[in-house]
């Protein structure tokens, strides 16, 4: 096995990368079949250069790849010659790991849809607010999907300027030159109005996630469109984050004011319970005295009392084609026509909202 050290030396990536690369292509070549041996750590090494543990994690990457396998006491031999998929990163700002209604249905159905065609999936997570700054290594992947949910999450210019594989946003952003794919929020949220306002509400309020999500703020802009479009010049925001606890603190401070709403649509069914849960402990009723309409159509929307009327965001099939167009990626990377793909939205009717009772303002 010769080794050109200078062309190793000047490459950009890890040196236990370089190790990796030059020994899967090695083995790709067929200068190694399966069966055979492969140097012991100590002689990758010596030929390398380098130390005994950066040649022990090159070793154990092509292991853990099912590319090599290891035998106690005899030594490190090639499983296989055929060449294997590339990873599919995700990447999750940390924020997203607390809303197991989204995040796990999109995961399950992302991850089951690349199984069935043999590609493997790799999750990682980044704070909340910040740019992701890639490792050059990391550029070599079969594609990457980036959940930037709010404004200013998302790759760094710097690793825009060197990787060189597929990227998808998930999300609405126009402004980037990669795949996007998203919800019709803001069509959701404004045929959430119309039906409140078909109901005979006149003064609807709206109970907003985190202001920074691009996703609440569509939803937001569909609110005040419902509102116009209606006539409507009455309008209430009240903002806070996605979390049952608080829709419920900020329906405490809502029962506070003399005139309020009889009607309020939320960024998401978290919200909508925590509102139903406020109303239920001052005796209010729901939809008696005020109706409720959520976001998401999550799994405990069906369970709550009474069901909750709400917009339906198809969560599964936004994760079905965010495999598929991430291997379409990989398998067709000379036909690159940039894709957005806008998941329509539908409005849900349960029991959480009915015409309005007058004699309540």
């Amino acid at each position: 096995m010769e080794v050109n050290l200078k062309d190793l030396k000047n490459s950009p990536l890890p040196k236990y990368y370089r190790i990796k690369e030059f020994l899967l292509n090695y083995i790709k070549k067929k200068k190694l079949k399966p069966g055979d041996g492969l140097p012991s750590e100590n002689k990758l090494a010596s030929m390398f250069k380098v130390t005994k543990m950066t040649a022990s994690h090159a070793l154990n990457e092509l292991v853990s790849q099912g590319i090599l396998y290891r035998i106690q006491g005899k030594g490190t031999f090639v499983t296989s010659i055929e060449e294997k998929t590339p990873p599919i990163y995700l990447y999750l700002p940390l924020v997203s790991s607390l809303d197991p209604y989204f995040t796990g249905p999109l995961i399950g159905s992302f991850a089951h849809t690349l199984a069935e065609k043999d590609y493997s999936l790799t999750i990682k997570y980044f704070p909340d607010g910040k740019k992701i700054n890639l490792n050059p290594a990391q550029q070599n992947s079969g594609a990457m999907v980036v959940a930037a949910l709010k404004e200013g999450e998302g790759l760094s210019e710097n690793s825009f300027n060197f990787i060189k594989t597929p990227v998808i946003y998930l999300g609405s952003h126009p402004e980037e030159l990669v795949d996007c794919i998203a919800f019709t929020n803001e069509e959701g949220a404004k045929k959430a109005v119309d039906y409140l306002v078909k109901l005979g509400h006149q003064k609807i309020a709206f109970f907003s996630g985190n202001k920074d999500n691009i996703s609440n703020q569509e939803r937001e802009k569909g609110y005040l469109k419902g509102l116009e479009v209606n006539g409507l010049n009455w309008r209430l925001i009240l903002s806070g984050n996605y979390s049952e606890e608080s829709g419920y603190q900020r329906t405490k401070k809502l029962l506070q004011r003399k005139q309020g709403p009889t009607a309020i649509l939320c960024a998401s069914d978290l919200i909508a319970l925590g509102i139903m849960c406020a109303f239920r402990e001052t005796g209010l009723r729901v939809p008696r005295d005020i109706s409720i309409v959520g976001f998401g159509d999550y799994e405990v929307a069906h369970c709550s009392h009474p069901s909750l009327t709400t917009v339906s965001l198809p969560i599964k099939e936004m994760g079905k084609q965010l495999a598929e167009l991430a291997i379409a990626r990989i398998e067709n990377k000379n036909n690159f026509k940039l894709q957005r793909i806008i998941l329509p939205t539908k409005l849900v009717i349960r029991k959480s909202a009915r015409k309005r009772n007058r004699r309540s303002g």
